[in-house]
Formats: C-alpha cells, sequence, structure tokens
C-alpha cells in the first residue's frame, strides 16, 4: 500500500516523467494503490509524486455537493488521469480556499483559471479530453501543479511584476513559464 511522503522529501519538488507503459502491470497497481490512498485521506485528488513516484499520473474525485460545500457541484466518480496535460484555460480567474495532503493542516486562497481543458490519457493508453470548471477545475489544476513540482502556497514575492500586471497575472505567469520549461525538456 502507499502512503504519503514526508513535506521535505524532494521528489515533492520534481518535475514528473511522463508515463509510457499504458496498460502494465505496473501502473495499473500504481493507480489502483493511489485511488485507495486517496479515498482513504477523504482527498479530492492524488498526484503520484505525493507518495514518492515521480511520474505523471494523478486521480481525481469530486463527491457530491454535500460533502464539497458549494452547491451546483456536479460529482465525478473517481477519475485516473496519466501524462495529464491543461490544453487551455480562460482568462477569468476565481479565488478559492484550498488545502493539500501534502502540507497538512494548512489552507490558503488561491486564486486560478475557473475553466480549463485537460487532454490524458487512461490507464490503458486511451486518450481523452475534459472539460472542467468549479472544482474539477480547481482539483485538476492543483493536482497537476504537484507533477511539475508546485506546491499551491509557493511564494512569488520575489518575482517583480511587469508594467501593468497584477500579482493575480503574476501567479499564471510563473506557472505557466514553469510549464513551459518542463515541456522543452521532454522527449516521447
Amino acid at each position: 500500500a502507499r502512503k504519503l511522503i514526508p513535506e521535505t522529501d524532494p521528489v515533492r519538488r520534481d518535475i514528473a516523467k511522463p508515463i509510457a507503459d499504458y496498460g502494465s502491470r505496473r501502473l495499473l497497481r500504481l493507480a489502483g494503490e493511489m485511488e485507495d490512498l486517496r479515498a482513504e485521506e477523504c482527498a479530492l485528488g492524488l498526484a503520484a509524486p505525493q507518495v514518492g513516484v515521480s511520474e505523471r499520473i494523478i486521480v481525481v474525485e469530486i463527491p457530491d455537493d454535500d460533502f464539497v460545500g458549494i452547491p451546483e457541484t456536479c460529482p465525478v466518480p473517481a477519475t485516473v488521469l496519466v501524462n495529464p496535460e491543461i490544453v487551455w484555460q480562460t482568462e477569468q480567474l476565481i479565488k478559492l480556499p484550498e488545502g493539500c495532503l501534502s502540507l497538512c493542516g494548512l489552507m490558503g486562497n488561491v486564486l486560478r483559471p475557473s475553466r480549463i481543458q485537460v487532454e490524458a490519457h487512461d490507464v490503458e493508453g486511451n486518450p481523452f479530453t475534459i472539460m472542467a470548471d468549479g472544482w474539477l477545475a480547481r482539483v485538476l489544476q492543483h493536482e497537476i501543479d504537484h507533477l511539475d513540482g508546485i506546491l499551491y502556497p509557493d511564494p512569488v514575492s520575489y518575482t517583480p511584476l511587469r508594467a501593468h500586471e497584477t500579482p493575480e497575472h503574476l501567479v499564471c505567469r510563473l506557472l505557466l513559464e514553469k510549464k513551459k520549461k518542463y515541456k522543452n525538456n521532454i522527449t516521447y
């Protein structure tokens, strides 16, 4: 069974590697163990780096709105996303509180795009696309950030604002720059 790694483990800050062995016993076992741990922790999502595996796989679930506590939240069954990538995001940003299994006991308001499109594969390698808004968009962004070594409270105060740039746009710019850097270093 998988366990959460300590907050100080450097794997949490690595840029996770793409997965190529779709359908393998190893990947099926990893996905199952991650889903079991996510459910055990009553979490909305879990990324492989949180269990010490530097690979691009996440599991997410949005239970009914009574659990999430926000009306108009559509439930989403437990879903495994292999090699997920945000391919589009709206410019409309929304700030909502987030917590994280990696930072037990901490919670903070995080500004994120309110709607995104994600391309991914299932464990067998079948591609699919998710157009997400609401909590699903937030959870997907949070977990994909883990794959890029980003934790939600990462400080950005040392980065100067560009002319006419708001602090909110600075956060988005820094996240995009880190993701672009990641993409330039990947070979499939």
